[in-house]
């Protein structure tokens, strides 16, 4: 329930609940990683006496996830990641963006130099979506660059490194995003681009799981 307003759907969520019986003759319950307040309150909007039921996670990293950060200038971020890709000659590479555009412009990028890539945003269509996700998952693209919004749910397995070109501005979101390397009991690494935009997030990032990057 966390990215049902991001992706544009409210109007079809109004649509949807116009059409169904009353609220005293209705059940709805909303999963979430994570709930904003935006999506709470369109939530009470719409329930019963809602009641919430939260459960603290057990660790807020992951463990096996070497973390790594460049302070880079914006304009030398292309330059150093192509340069931590030569170095680093991952099999695959999730690459975040904090803006749509921007994952654009990263995978435009990355393909000029010979790397095999796409993206994800949420103004893509969902068959467009699938079909790049599917394309990631199978290993016939080694490289995808995606906003959190379209990586929300997606899990690859051995997948070898995340890197944040953009830091995020929310600190729950690193822990999202490095969280999609290193599963099931393997190793991944994480490699984060500081850049004068966003460094002014890397305090909080940092404070949230108590660990230096």
């Amino acid at each position: 329930a966390d990215r049902m307003l991001d992706m544009g759907f409210l109007p079809d969520i109004r649509r949807i609940m116009r059409r169904m019986t009353g609220r005293s003759r209705r059940q709805i319950m909303l999963f979430s990683a994570t709930l904003d307040t935006d999506t709470r309150s369109i939530g009470r909007e719409f329930m019963n006496e809602p009641m919430t039921i939260e459960i603290e996670p057990e660790q807020v990293t992951v463990d096996k996830v070497s973390q790594l950060i460049y302070h880079v200038a914006e304009d030398e971020k292309m330059s150093l990641m192509l340069g931590i890709l030569k170095k680093e000659l991952p099999k695959n590479a999730l690459i975040f963006t904090n803006m749509k555009h921007t994952a654009a412009q990263v995978s435009k990028h990355l393909e000029y130099n010979g790397y095999k890539c796409q993206y994800l945003s949420g103004d893509l269509p969902q068959n467009k979506r699938l079909r790049v996700i599917n394309n990631f998952k199978n290993g016939n693209l080694s490289f995808l660059v995606a906003t959190d919004v379209a990586a929300r749910g997606l899990h690859i397995d051995n997948l070898e490194m995340i890197i944040n070109y953009d830091l995020p501005g929310d600190c729950e979101n690193y822990v999202h995003r490095i969280g999609r390397t290193a599963r099931a009991g393997k190793s991944g690494k994480a490699i984060s681009l500081a850049c004068e935009n966003y460094v002014y997030n890397l305090d909080a990032i940092e404070e949230f799981p108590g660990t230096k990057i």
